[in-house]
């Protein structure tokens, strides 16, 4: 299998994922929740989410 179609499969297989997750939708919601948070603890929240979600969607491909 070649690195071209190998990097197709792996768009096509998360094209899907980013349009379901609607990220500017959820954003009132989060920052409700995290209204009281510290800036650099709200980061830390976000970067902990995206690298979980990335590691879930990953798994679930494979």
């Amino acid at each position: 299998m070649s690195i071209v179609t190998t990097l197709q499969l792996f768009f096509a297989s998360f094209a899907p994922l980013f349009f379901a997750i609607d990220a500017p939708g959820i954003l009132p919601a989060f920052l409700s929740v995290t209204g009281d948070v510290s800036l650099v603890r709200r980061r830390k929240i976000v970067l902990q989410a995206v690298i979980t979600a990335f590691c879930v969607s990953v798994s679930f491909t494979f």
